[in-house]
């Protein structure tokens, strides 16, 4: 019969611990840089969606395409979905 503490676990904890609290450190990081990106993200998102609605109010007003594109960086198909 085999004990239960000689499964090779005894001289390993340490280094267990240690490799959990790395990994977990580690996925800390990893949540934090996802976090930054989707704000980031976010920000951008913001920033497209008052272009577009400065190029919906320009073509209200009758400005082409091509002056709307020239002035919010939008593309003419872009522009035309609006």
């Amino acid at each position: 019969m085999v004990a239960h503490h000689s499964i090779g676990f005894r001289g390993d904890c340490p280094r267990a611990f240690q490799a959990i609290a790395e990994r977990d450190a580690a996925t800390a990081r990893a949540d934090a840089a996802n976090a930054r990106a989707d704000a980031a993200n976010a920000e951008r998102d913001a920033a497209v969606e008052k272009l577009r609605q400065s190029a919906r109010k320009m073509k209200d007003k009758g400005f082409s395409a091509a002056d709307i594109a020239d002035l919010t960086g939008l593309t003419a198909d872009e522009i035309n979905a609006l």
